[in-house]
């Protein structure tokens, strides 16, 4: 990945970062809310908020989903995220959620961030 973007920075093509538009909990924080509301554990990261017209929220993903896997991967890390993110380049992305005891799959198209 680094070294993709950085031969098409040196080509002159932009590479500006994506995003979904998801606030998430890291591993730890996730596995402590749901043991604190008596979920088991069932890895990735908790959604804390989703920005209003954003991606994600276009794609349906709510705060409190746990997002499980992303691009046919699973998701136990912010790094596995954003690899995925990565991976997708400009196209859609699958992400898996968990809410409550419902697997639900969403795609999600990213946007870039512009500065």
């Amino acid at each position: 990945m680094l070294r993709e973007r950085a031969a098409a920075l040196a080509a002159g093509t932009p590479t500006a970062p994506r995003r979904l538009g998801i606030a998430l909990l890291g591993a730890r924080q996730t596995r402590r809310m749901r043991a604190a509301v008596g979920l088991p554990d069932a890895g990735g990261l908790l959604v804390s908020g989703v920005v209003e017209g954003g991606p994600a929220a276009r794609a349906g993903v709510s705060r409190g989903d746990l997002v499980v896997g992303a691009g046919g991967s699973a998701v136990a890390g912010l790094d596995d995220l954003h690899a995925a993110v990565d991976d997708a380049g400009g196209g859609p992305l699958a992400l898996e959620l968990l809410r409550g005891t419902e697997h639900v799959t969403v795609e999600v198209q990213g946007e870039e961030v512009l500065a």
